[in-house]
């Protein structure tokens, strides 16, 4: 059966959902006549541009969860709530229980790296954006032996000149 109705432009991975999974808006802004017109049971979303696009969701009748992923131990979580979400529990945790190990192993490993470098992401062009601490991307960055520049302010996402 099918179980993923519709997708954002930037949800491409892996690459084969670009051929069979129609898009229905972009990151935060879903097209909410195309997501209603694919009668989805459920949907999920890390993050809407505009909140009363949820609330509008629930008023057509839209079955919506949101699922944290603002860190590094949110993704486990996230995986073992869609799990649950779809019925697919064991599974769920077995992945998430795998990705933990990694994880675990992986912060270990990077925990004696000295001389990292410092790294700047752009997560946004026009304007300029990029990632605060204790974000997922800081997270990586450290993971991989950098630190990120962003880590000086408090703020998940801001712009920067």
């Amino acid at each position: 059966t099918e179980v993923l109705a519709g997708r954002t432009s930037a949800c491409d991975y892996p690459t084969e959902i670009k051929k069979t999974v129609p898009v229905i808006g972009q990151f935060g802004k879903p097209d909410l006549e195309r997501l209603v017109s694919l009668s989805p049971t459920l949907v999920l979303d890390v993050a809407l541009a505009d909140e009363a696009e949820g609330v509008q969701m629930k008023k057509l009748g839209l079955k919506r969860e949101r699922i944290r992923c603002e860190n590094m131990n949110d993704i486990c979580e996230a995986i073992v709530r869609v799990g649950e979400l779809l019925e697919r529990e064991e599974k769920a945790k077995e992945i998430a229980s795998e990705l933990w190990k990694g994880i675990e192993k992986l912060r270990q490993d990077s925990a004696s790296i000295t001389n990292r470098p410092r790294v700047y992401v752009e997560t946004w062009s026009d304007p300029l954006w990029t990632v605060g601490k204790d974000t997922f991307i800081s997270e990586l960055i450290a993971l991989a032996g950098g630190v990120n520049i962003g880590d000086d302010v408090n703020k998940e996402h801001f712009q920067v000149d």
